[in-house]
């Protein structure tokens, strides 16, 4: 368990993977139109914390489609 600089605990990604369906897959969540960057991110995790399976299930999603990017843009950049 990770803890932010004030000691609250945060929950991590695996305690939140633990509520998604076996079956969930994050090509099921529709992105178009959202803004991808790190804020985003880590608004879509606050939320994923406190709003159930949905909002885990778009965090998820949000944090692969974040990922591919930073992957291209360094790619791009190498």
């Amino acid at each position: 368990m990770n803890y932010t600089n004030e000691g609250v605990k945060i929950k991590g990604d695996e305690y939140l993977a633990e509520k998604l369906p076996e079956d969930f897959d994050v090509k099921e969540i529709d992105l178009t139109g959202k803004r991808i960057d790190a804020h985003s991110l880590a608004i879509a995790y606050n939320d994923a914390e406190s709003e159930g399976v949905d909002a885990i299930k778009f965090y998820f999603a949000l944090k692969e489609k974040f990922i591919e990017q930073q992957e291209l843009a360094k790619a791009r950049n190498a």
